[in-house]
């Protein structure tokens, strides 16, 4: 085993996270989401890739300064990036990079 491996095994969980965000970030393919839910710090959200359905969430707590209005008027149509190789990895907001939609305002 490299000793990267046994290093990233004692990692904490949000550098994990934040590691996984920046390689979707940097290599993810772009896809069409819908997110289904939203309560104040998890986003719910599903998408098809390849004829699959995909159901995920993701935990925007660290993340509220990058979203594009209140959680709670994000509801809608958004983008996701997800890893070729493994659809069910995937996000819809990372520290440089949004896909969730800003609300249309009706007037």
């Amino acid at each position: 085993m490299a000793l990267s491996e046994v290093l990233r095994f004692f990692e904490k969980p949000d550098k994990r996270e934040r590691r996984r965000r920046l390689m979707l970030q940097q290599t993810g393919r772009i896809g069409e989401a819908y997110i289904t839910d939203v309560n104040e710090t998890m986003l719910s959200y599903t998408y098809i890739v390849r004829g699959v359905q995909y159901e995920a969430s993701q935990d925007v707590a660290g993340l509220m300064e990058h979203l594009p209005a209140p959680p709670e008027h994000l509801a809608g149509m958004a983008h996701v990036k997800y890893a070729l190789n493994n659809p069910a990895n995937s996000m819809l907001l990372s520290e440089g990079w949004c896909g969730v939609r800003a609300p249309q305002r009706v007037e």
